[in-house]
């Protein structure tokens, strides 16, 4: 049962901050709602105070120029999905939001939602006295970690990230422009989601203050030569979270790769950068006997929970597929997308 509330409409970006200050402790944004009204539906979170933003004009377009690709905070995913300049220009933007949640969902969540939601960790969700519900303790380590936790460790929480927009865009190098109180910051996804972090005394996955607000997404123009992908393997099909993703961004001159970014999505805490991945193919030109070898040590380091090791294995397979579809190599049969 949801607690009682006051619903807040505000006009602008700066009206939203003030509302925010005006009731810290006791009330938050809400867009789209599909993550805050099941928490809220749950007992998990219980605001007094929910301050509309979107009602806020100018954070509903997408903009295409010769600086790149505008997305306002609170476009749909739905719209994103289905733009005309994301199909034409950044594929990869479209395929992994058509991989998000459902139909049903992508029309009412929003970009800035999708990117700042909350871990969807049942630990959290059933309410257990987590770190993420203001305990201190992780019950993933020697409970069921089958599908929401990190195989590559963390800190103090084990919950994985739950968005596939925050790796594609960070493989497209994008900039998120967060409005606060005084001024405007930008900063990478890397940046925007570090892994735990602390901050005003919360445990958070992402380093936005209480009075602070995710306006915009700035992607660059698509190097010459560029080439990308989108894959991910859920357990159903159809509306689940990803047991695993890849976003693959690579650049080709002739037939070298002259630059690659590979970041995975579901397996970490955070958007995680392949590193190993990318080392082993810069500057290189693509073969078999390359590819297979990158997609075989994709991980810095792995530290899988005592159920969730096969999804190290699933991720290799998935960055094989990657690897091979975008260098145009023999395709592989065992992974759908």
């Amino acid at each position: 049962m949801i607690n009682d509330f006051t619903y807040l409409d505000s006009r602008s970006v700066k009206e939203a901050i003030e509302l925010r200050a005006k009731y810290p402790e006791d009330s938050t944004f809400v867009a789209g709602g599909t993550n805050l009204l099941y928490l809220m539906k749950r007992g998990v979170r219980k605001p007094k105070y929910l301050i509309n933003i979107k009602s806020i004009s100018g954070l509903d377009s997408v903009r295409f120029d010769a600086e790149g690709l505008t997305i306002g905070s609170l476009v749909r995913l739905d719209k994103l999905q289905y733009s005309e300049v994301v199909n034409t220009h950044y594929p990869m933007i479209a395929q992994s939001v058509g991989k998000i949640a459902s139909p049903q969902i992508r029309n009412v969540a929003t970009v800035g939602g999708n990117l700042s939601q909350e871990v969807w960790c049942w630990y959290l969700t059933e309410g257990f006295d987590c770190w993420m519900n203001g305990g201190r303790h992780c019950f993933a380590p020697e409970g069921d970690n089958r599908y929401h936790h990190s195989v590559a460790g963390g800190f103090i929480c084990q919950a994985i990230h739950p968005s596939d927009l925050a790796p594609t865009l960070y493989a497209l190098d994008a900039r998120v422009n967060v409005a606060g109180p005084n001024n405007e910051r930008k900063m990478g996804i890397d940046e925007l989601l570090p892994g735990f972090t602390k901050v005003e005394g919360k445990l958070k996955q992402n380093i936005l203050k209480s009075d602070e607000l995710i306006v915009s997404v700035h992607v660059p123009v698509p190097a010459s030569g560029s080439r990308s992908i989108f894959l991910k393997y859920a357990a159903r099909e159809s509306f689940d979270f990803s047991l695993a993703s890849v976003a693959l961004n690579v650049t080709f001159e002739g037939e070298t790769i002259k630059d690659l970014r590979a970041v995975l999505g579901g397996v970490a805490t955070k958007p995680l950068r392949a590193s190993n991945v990318e080392t082993t193919l810069k500057g290189k030109r693509a073969s078999l006997e390359l590819l297979q070898k990158a997609s075989e040590n994709v991980f810095d380091k792995e530290l899988p929970l005592s159920m969730n090791s096969y999804r190290i294995r699933l991720t290799r397979e998935l960055v094989r597929r990657a690897l091979f579809e975008v260098c145009g190599l023999e395709q592989s049969t065992l992974i759908r997308r």
